[in-house]
């Protein structure tokens, strides 16, 4: 009998733990929120922004969920809700795509990509002159991706749905680091929350909250911090995007010369953001109203 893939048998726990917790009302989920947030997780009447995340993921339900959280579908539906012509060139080139781990064609790349499964959060690889690719090890770094289910240890369901591949994308040039800035834009019930701005993320990482005018989130908590180049179309467009969906952090690639839509983030931090402080938690909060309010 060959070798049973590890990935299986974690998604097949990750699935039987994550529906044993719903039946039982979430015991675990309970717990690992008092340990991670350090207050008890109130779903009844969820106040805190980590609180109100949390019952997103239990209580919204949508195709279009899916489709956000699928990396290759995700350009497709933002084309369908705000107009080929928004999109126009807001996207990187998606270089490669396979079905499986052996179908992506590493000669034909460039020397700098990204690579990424479809189906997970934080999965990727970067690949550059000074970091070259071992190709071996990336296909089988590809290979344990598409084995694993990603979503049913966090209830962020809309990942289990989606159909796991691999892609390739242009990696967005930057001159003094690896990898653009991060411009995450939370839109709340239509409009924008707050922002984030995550710089040098894949070295000495820096974190800013921000409101849309770019003053410090909550008030009081940082210097100002100057614009990113493209703000005004990042947030033109999160504001149309937003139209079509109750909480959705629309996630920007942001250079000094270019930027780029990356992703639509449903559940951010899956509800277990402590990075902000209790006061971040308590304000943010305060800007979400769910249907349930």
């Amino acid at each position: 009998m060959g070798h049973f893939p590890i990935e299986f048998v974690e998604t097949f726990f990750d699935r039987l733990k994550s529906g044993v917790d719903r039946r039982l009302g979430f015991p675990m989920l309970h717990s690992k929120f008092r340990r991670t947030c350090g207050y008890e997780l109130n779903l009844a009447s969820p106040q805190t922004w980590n609180e109100k995340i949390q019952w997103l993921k239990l209580n919204l339900q949508g195709e279009n969920l899916v489709r956000a959280s699928d990396k290759l579908e995700m350009p497709i539906l933002v084309k369908e809700l705000i107009g080929e012509q928004m999109c126009d060139g807001i996207f990187a080139e998606i270089l490669q795509q396979s079905d499986t781990a052996a179908g992506i064609d590493y000669a034909a790349l460039p020397d700098a990509y990204v690579i990424k499964p479809t189906h997970g959060s934080g999965w990727l690889r970067i690949v550059t002159p000074d970091h070259p690719a071992d190709v071996s090890d990336l296909r089988d770094q590809c290979a344990r991706w598409l084995r694993r289910t990603y979503g049913y240890r966090q209830f962020e369901w809309p990942y289990t749905q989606i159909k796991p591949r691999i892609m390739v994308e242009e990696l967005l040039p930057t001159p003094n680091a690896l990898g653009a800035d991060d411009v995450k834009i939370h839109m709340v019930n239509g409009k924008v929350g707050f922002v984030l701005l995550m710089q040098d993320r894949h070295g000495d990482q820096k974190r800013n909250y921000m409101t849309e005018s770019w003053a410090p989130f909550p008030s009081g908590t940082a210097k100002p911090i100057e614009k990113v180049h493209g703000w005004e179309k990042m947030h033109e467009i999160a504001l149309k995007i937003g139209q079509h969906f109750e909480c959705v952090r629309v996630d920007f690639l942001s250079t000094p010369t270019r930027f780029a839509l990356n992703e639509l983030t449903l559940f951010p931090s899956s509800g277990f953001n402590t990075a902000g402080g209790p006061d971040f938690d308590r304000e943010a909060g305060k800007l979400l109203t769910l249907k349930t309010d």
